[in-house]
């Protein structure tokens, strides 16, 4: 009897794996159909130095129901350069209407460290929801750089913000003329000075022409017989992304000075100071290495770089 009962219970178990496979094998899979997508523009700018820096999509759809482009719609954020997920373009509000079918995407791009132009392609996730080949299933967005550096600097000829130095004679702050700025097409916290202006001659770089006067020859020393032009002076550190406050580091380099003779030598640059956008002050405290030509190896001067004139 026992074993009888064994076999109608294995015989039971049987017939419900059975069923359940013929079920399994019934339900059929359902595929989603490749997506028409259209973005509206392929392609915008952003300019982390403008006053915002958030930004639309529109996104036409065919081929689905709001449904599913409900379920399995998602953007995916890809930077050009590394082909890596980049987490600083975020999505900050999705929104889906029906006569047509659209997805309107609203966006912010947030501050990072990053120095120089770069793109970040924003585009449909084609895992989640497939898209028909020949879609315009994705967007450029090309990323000005932050750019603290430029504050103290105007595409007009012979622009130069106004420069100061403490005198150690006087105890008094005097100016500095023709520093003319330029930026660094690679790094945008960088500033420099180089006269573009006139032929074979330089800039006074931070009173340089009169401290190494008698190096430099004696007598009519000028910014023209000196020829000093640093187009990586300085650069501008946030104090944190897209900060208007921050350190400024000098960039440590020898800076080329010539002699009346046409000769040169060398003088150490380095130093530190700070930044602020608000108040469009550059405070430095440099030093200059005179140890290549018998000289001290520490000599240290006390600058002010504005974009408005100071009354010191």
């Amino acid at each position: 009897m026992k074993q009888h009962l064994q076999y109608m219970m294995m015989a039971v178990g049987l017939t419900v794996m059975i069923a359940c496979s013929k079920d399994e094998k019934d339900t059929p899979v359902v595929v989603l159909p490749p997506a028409t997508i259209d973005f509206d523009n392929t392609a915008t700018n952003i300019d982390m130095n403008a006053a915002t820096t958030s930004f639309r999509l529109d996104i036409p759809v065919s081929g689905v129901t709001r449904a599913e482009l409900e379920s399995k719609f998602k953007l995916m954020m890809i930077d050009s350069a590394t082909s890596k997920p980049d987490s600083s373009v975020v999505v900050t509000k999705t929104t889906i209407t029906e006569g047509p079918l659209k997805v309107s995407v609203e966006l912010n791009v947030s501050h990072t460290w990053a120095t120089a132009k770069r793109t970040v392609f924003v585009m449909v996730d084609s895992t989640q929801l497939p898209v028909a080949s020949g879609s315009k299933s994705k967007m450029a967005v090309r990323i000005a750089p932050y750019a603290p550096a430029a504050t103290w600097f105007k595409n007009e000829a012979f622009y130069a913000p106004n420069t100061y130095y403490y005198n150690l004679a006087t105890s008094k702050w005097a100016s500095l003329g023709a520093h003319f700025s330029v930026l660094d097409s690679s790094d945008a916290t960088v500033l420099g000075f180089v006269n573009n202006y006139v032929a074979e001659s330089g800039v006074p770089f931070f009173n340089m022409v009169r401290i190494y006067n008698e190096e430099a020859g004696g007598g009519s020393v000028s910014a023209k017989t000196t020829r000093i032009n640093v187009p990586r002076a300085l650069r501008l550190v946030p104090d944190a992304p897209g900060a208007h406050t921050g350190k400024v580091e000098a960039i440590r380099q020898d800076i080329v000075v010539t002699r009346k003779d046409g000769t040169t030598f060398n003088v150490g640059f380095s130093g530190t100071g700070t930044f602020n956008i608000d108040t469009k002050l550059i405070e430095l405290e440099l030093n200059f290495d005179d140890s290549s030509f018998g000289g001290e190896k520490e000599n240290k001067y006390s600058y002010k770089i504005s974009v408005d004139k100071l009354t010191l």
